[in-house]
């Protein structure tokens, strides 16, 4: 086999490794507020504490639009809603049909990460944080 076959042959290999399973960071650079363009976004109740937060995970096509309208309508609830973009950080927009590329194992530990850091903040009660995810299960789509 020559030099290019070789070539072509390693990125062929290359385009079906998963994406090794690094951590997101969740602090002031990487969380903002709804449509900031931060990987993260924090949603928070208007005029009164939040009384609970939740994790928010979306499914295999990524941040949807229906993602943000249940973070809003949680936040008009009195919750903090945190959705987290595991894709994008990663260089994926959507993993529909191939869900390895993300495995499933680093977006739940996205998800404690994300409950780990709302629990840090002072204006979020620690003991009141819980996750929800959009379509998270052993087999995505």
């Amino acid at each position: 086999m020559n030099g290019w076959a070789r070539l072509v042959v390693a990125l062929m290999l290359l385009a079906g490794v998963p994406v090794r399973a690094q951590s997101l960071t969740f602090d002031a650079t990487t969380v903002g507020g709804p449509g900031s363009g931060a990987q993260n976004e924090l949603f928070m109740p208007i005029g009164v504490a939040s009384t609970a937060a939740v994790v928010m995970l979306h499914g295999c096509s990524g941040v949807q639009p229906r993602d943000r309208i249940w973070a809003t309508q949680l936040a008009q609830r009195g919750y903090a809603a945190l959705l987290v973009d595991s894709f994008r950080p990663r260089g994926f927009t959507e993993v529909c049909n191939r869900g390895r590329l993300v495995p499933a194992e680093a977006q739940a530990r996205d998800a404690f990460d994300a409950a780990a850091y709302l629990r840090s903040r002072p204006d979020i009660p620690s003991l009141h944080v819980g996750s929800s995810a959009s379509h998270m299960a052993v087999g995505r789509c």
